[in-house]
């Protein structure tokens, strides 16, 4: 039985529960059978198997699957609200939720069309969750788009992030003491060692990541920005805002106290005409050139 194996199982449990609500051993069971990820289509989940799935589940994800006898003995998660009031687990679950339905609805899929997530980044990610988990140092082959060549090294993993279809690790590297992040879908091997690491007393990702937009991580200073929207990017920005500290000062003027970074920038860039950037100025002139340099590119071509 493979890691991956085990990590989806622990997952599909979850799910069920944060789904349908409390359910009974013999209800979870029937929907164990009809499971996609139950290759050999057992009946139902051995009873001394289901106890080591709910106190692994609780040891890896902090999710505490209860018994009410009262109502019949069924199971229930534990501060359900609080989960799905949350962001980080709420999200690992709606992920794997979508990806559980699509298998279990084979004769639909292609008529459901989603965006590729790197194959890579799955394979890895319950080798990360462990080390999280447990402390384990990483030892990972890694390559990424500016390297020319592979390099291996050991990491000491904090948290992970995702954005935009690829999940990373935030680690700091055993050789150097560097902070940065790594890409899942970029290694091209990992595997925990038995060496523990001391994760600092002081770290909080939410915190470390709370000036960001994206996963670049810039020596930058926190800026106040202003963005001047049209109504039809507005009510987009209403929905989905690009960052916790977005504040719409008037209708169509929004506000945000973040480091400009990388991602921040491009992610104004691929809003095009639809918004305007106010404040900074050098913000605003840098986007200015670059669309010139856009013009004159597509001028060239003739």
């Amino acid at each position: 039985m493979t890691p991956t194996f085990v990590f989806r199982r622990h997952l599909w449990l979850v799910d069920l529960l944060y789904s349908y609500g409390p359910l009974n051993k013999e209800q979870i069971d029937k929907h164990w059978e009809k499971s996609s990820i139950n290759d050999d289509r057992s009946k139902k989940i051995p009873r001394r198997t289901f106890i080591r799935m709910r106190e692994a589940i609780f040891e890896i994800f902090g999710i505490e699957i209860a018994c009410n006898k009262s109502r019949g003995n069924v199971y229930y998660i534990v501060g359900l609200d609080e989960i799905k009031n949350g962001t980080s687990m709420h999200y690992l679950l709606q992920l794997f939720s979508v990806s559980n339905l699509l298998q279990e609805t084979q004769q639909i899929q292609s008529r459901i069309l989603l965006e590729n997530t790197p194959v890579a980044a799955s394979h890895y990610l319950p080798i990360v969750v462990t080390a999280l988990k447990n402390n384990f140092v990483l030892f990972i082959t890694y390559q990424s788009y500016n390297m020319g060549q592979s390099y291996t090294f050991n990491i000491e993993p904090f948290c992970l992030r995702h954005y935009q279809q690829r999940m990373y690790v935030l680690a700091r590297r055993c050789d150097n003491n560097n902070i940065r992040l790594y890409a899942l879908d970029r290694m091209l091997s990992a595997e925990c060692t038995q060496q523990t690491f001391i994760l600092p007393k002081d770290f909080n990702a939410a915190e470390y990541f709370k000036d960001y937009v994206g996963a670049m991580l810039e020596e930058k200073p926190v800026e106040h920005i202003v963005l001047h929207a049209n109504e039809f990017r507005s009510n987009y920005l209403r929905s989905l805002p690009l960052h916790h500290s977005q504040k719409e000062t008037t209708n169509g003027v929004f506000e945000y106290d973040i480091v400009p970074t990388v991602d921040f920038i491009q992610e104004v860039k691929a809003m095009g005409s639809d918004v305007i950037i106010t404040q900074p100025q050098w913000l605003a002139e840098q986007i200015q050139k670059e669309a010139q340099q856009v013009i004159d590119a597509y001028k060239n071509i003739n």
